[in-house]
């Protein structure tokens, strides 16, 4: 798996102008419940990979995206742990505002991992799939790329392994900041 994605990085990267991301973003959940267990405001990492296509105003992205927090259960206060691992692929398109400045509009998909563990006795591990919309300004310092990004997650689980079967809400918005190269 790992040879394949360097094949890929070094394929793309070597015969299109691509860039390299590392992202640090903020998510913030729609669900009052998520809020209230993880909190309002979960760290995420991120890295990014994207490509120009033909046209110079089109990217292709693929996206690895992971999160860990731990909160507390609402009505017993159990210690419980959250880890999520979301890969995505999507398109740009890229407004030049400016040389080297740039504002970008993106939707992909997304297929992600979720696995919530309660201290006291249940282990949830579920995926789905959803998606993503992305907002973003990128500024490019000759190969050094920094941008600020506002990413929105369409994404519901279904725990069926559970005191009490629900669907999960992990809709929220991402916000945050990136650095990265461009090849």
């Amino acid at each position: 798996m790992t040879k394949s994605l360097w094949f890929f990085l070094f394929f793309f990267s070597s015969i299109l102008a691509s860039q390299l991301d590392f992202r640090l973003a903020g998510f913030v959940p729609n669900s009052g419940l998520f809020r209230n267990i993880y909190g309002g405001f979960i760290p995420v990492y991120q890295a990014e990979f994207s490509c120009d296509l033909k046209r110079d105003d089109f990217q292709f992205w693929t996206n690895l995206s992971f999160l860990h927090k731990s909160g507390c259960s609402c009505p017993l206060n159990v210690k419980t742990d959250l880890d999520m691992v979301i890969p995505s692929i999507g398109l740009k398109y890229l407004f030049w505002v400016r040389d080297y400045f740039n504002v970008y509009l993106g939707a992909g998909f997304c297929y992600s991992w979720l696995k919530e563990n309660n201290h006291m006795t249940v282990c949830n591990k579920v995926h789905h799939a959803g998606g993503i919309f992305k907002f973003g300004i990128q500024k490019q310092y000759r190969r050094l790329n920094v941008s600020l990004f506002a990413d929105y997650l369409v994404q519901k689980f279904h725990v069926h392994r559970s005191v009490q079967p629900r669907k999960v809400n992990s809709n929220g918005l991402l916000l945050g900041i990136g650095i990265g190269v461009v090849f």
